[in-house]
């Protein structure tokens, strides 16, 4: 059973100019910069600009990337030529049972396939407790 599920389009790259994409995407999620620490103390070795989809993290998958695809598709050029110096991907983290599993509608994947980036999927599987 899905327990939970978000989504992030996310922008990784050497010298990135965190203030422009901002003016363009709007306010980001979260960013950092390469050489800044993680809270747990690791050292990022990229500059990052995300964007995390709003909707509650009971939301199924398709719902995560829905928004993102609304939210993004008015910016596809800009999106494009960002990916001349810099990686972009869309990625979903699923927190699932141990017998979990999940569907996405065609149209989430239209955005990845439009700009030609990768969907990363960070799978997190938790058995339940047997049942007496």
């Amino acid at each position: 059973m899905l327990r939970a599920a978000t989504a992030a389009l996310r922008i990784m790259g050497p010298g990135l100019d965190l203030d422009a994409i901002s003016a363009v995407l709007g306010p980001p999620s979260h960013t950092h910069r390469a050489g800044d620490r993680a809270k747990s103390g690791a050292v990022y070795r990229h500059d990052l600009w995300s964007l995390e989809s709003p909707l509650g993290r009971e939301e199924v998958p398709g719902a995560h990337l829905g928004w993102l695809a609304e939210r993004l598709r008015p910016h596809l050029d800009y999106l494009r030529g960002l990916k001349d110096g810099a990686a972009l991907d869309l990625f979903c983290s699923i927190t699932s049972d141990d017998q979990g599993g999940f569907a996405l509608p065609a149209d989430a994947l239209a955005l990845p396939g439009e700009l030609g980036i990768p969907i990363e999927v960070s799978l997190n599987l938790f058995r339940r407790d047997d049942e007496v």
